[in-house]
């Protein structure tokens, strides 16, 4: 009995072991490798030629054709001469020409502020001196109908004259005219008992009223009025 004999199933030595089919494997490609038919190769360039001119025909003239003569080429070029062609051009109307001074507009000059009279704190302009001059004059005025005429050149005086010269040299004139009216005024009633005090009295407060208008007037003119009488007591 051989070694390898099972004892549980034993065999013949002469017993053959039955044969297995195997699945047959396909060839693997083989993509490296060259084709099987030959390319051909390029054939190499001549260069020997490149250098050499290309072979073309002298110029041939129509015959009877001077080549000197830039009139006889261009009358069999473009079927005119050249003096004609000259002047046809020189004939033709042209375009006309933009002007470029008369095209070319300046620009418009930046704006300017307008400047306004500026005054100092506490000063007056031309036109408020003249309103508050002119006041010095008819406010006397309206003081009258209280029966107290020196009172509007006063106050004028007072609050408008340390602002201007000239309104205070109106006001002053005004309360000086007021002064000397009431003083004529009472003149007048003690000039009654001789009869003289009788005309004076209706006459002055004319005077006074007409002074007072051409003062007013002349004053809101721009112009310092002084009064023909009138005693100057205060300064």
């Amino acid at each position: 009995m051989s070694e390898y004999t099972n004892p549980e199933n034993p065999a013949t030595d002469d017993s053959v072991p039955e044969s297995v089919d195997l699945p047959v494997s396909e060839p693997t490609p083989d993509f490296l490798s060259i084709a099987d038919e030959p390319v051909d190769a390029p054939a190499p360039t001549d260069f020997s030629t490149a250098d050499q001119p290309s072979s073309t025909e002298p110029f041939q003239a129509p015959p009877g054709l001077d080549v000197g003569n830039p009139e006889e080429v261009a009358q069999a070029t473009y079927g005119q001469t050249q003096e004609a062609y000259t002047g046809a051009a020189a004939s033709a109307p042209s375009a006309p020409q933009p002007d470029p001074q008369a095209s070319y507009a300046p620009p418009p000059p930046p704006p300017v502020a307008p400047v306004y009279a500026q005054t100092m704190p506490g000063q007056m302009s031309a036109a408020e001196e003249n309103t508050w001059a002119s006041a010095a004059h008819w406010s006397a005025l309206l003081a009258t109908i209280v029966g107290l005429g020196f009172l509007g050149p006063l106050l004028i005086m007072l609050i408008k004259g340390p602002e201007s010269p000239r309104v205070r040299s109106a006001a002053v004139e005004s309360l000086n005219f007021e002064i000397t009216y009431i003083i004529s005024m009472l003149a007048s009633v003690l000039l009654m008992f001789i009869f003289i005090g009788l005309i004076t009295i209706f006459i002055f407060p004319i005077i006074w009223l007409v002074l007072r208008i051409i003062a007013s007037i002349a004053a809101s003119k721009g112009e310092d009025y002084r009064y023909p009488l009138n005693i100057r007591l205060v300064k």
